[in-house]
This record gives C-alpha cells, structure tokens and sequence, in this order.
C-alpha cells in the first residue's frame, strides 16, 4: 500500500514487492469502490480481499441458517461456491485453495 513509504521512510528505497493484479481495477468492484471512496477511504492494499473474504463468510452464514456452527459454516465455505463477492467469483478446490488464477 502506500503506507508502506510512510513508515519505513529511506529504508524503503530499493525494494520490489509484488502483489496481484489491483483489485480495484476490477469491473466487479466497480461499485464497493465507489463507496469506500464516497466515505473518503481508497480501498487499496488488501481492503477488497478482505471484503470478499466477509462477503464469503456472510453467504455460508445465511446458507448455514445461523453463526452458531462455526464448523458448517467453514464446511459450506469449503464445499460450495462459487461464492459472488465485490473481485469476482471464487471458488475452493478440495484442498481449500482458491480456484481464481489471480488470487
């Protein structure tokens, strides 16, 4: 994020980091973008991985019934899909990785 200059300041100078393609970017995050920037906060970083990754969970809730089963509710995460979030669609393959090229 752009934080990161922020806080290392000079020691920064030199590095490389790599992340994946900006989400942000993304025709499907077109509209929660839209809002975090109409609150005056830039999603950037991990902001939107983040809220998809609530947006999976909420899903698995409301497919659960309920929260009080935290075991289902990873059991639905891990066995359906693929679940519509704010980047997209994502799906598990049984080992639990995310299916998506990008992610």
């Amino acid at each position: 994020s752009n934080e990161l200059a922020s806080i290392a300041g000079d020691a920064v100078a030199g590095t490389l980091n790599t992340f994946a393609p900006d989400p942000r970017k993304n025709p499907a995050a077109k509209e929660v973008v839209e809002k975090f920037r109409a609150a005056g906060f830039e999603p950037e970083a991990y902001t939107l991985y983040s809220y998809a990754a609530v947006q999976i969970i909420s899903q698995a809730i409301a497919k659960a019934g309920s929260a009080d089963d935290a075991q289902k509710v990873a059991e639905i995460i891990k066995s359906g899909g693929p679940w519509k979030t704010a980047i997209g669609e994502i799906g598990y393959d049984s080992k639990g990785d995310i299916t998506r090229p990008d992610y």
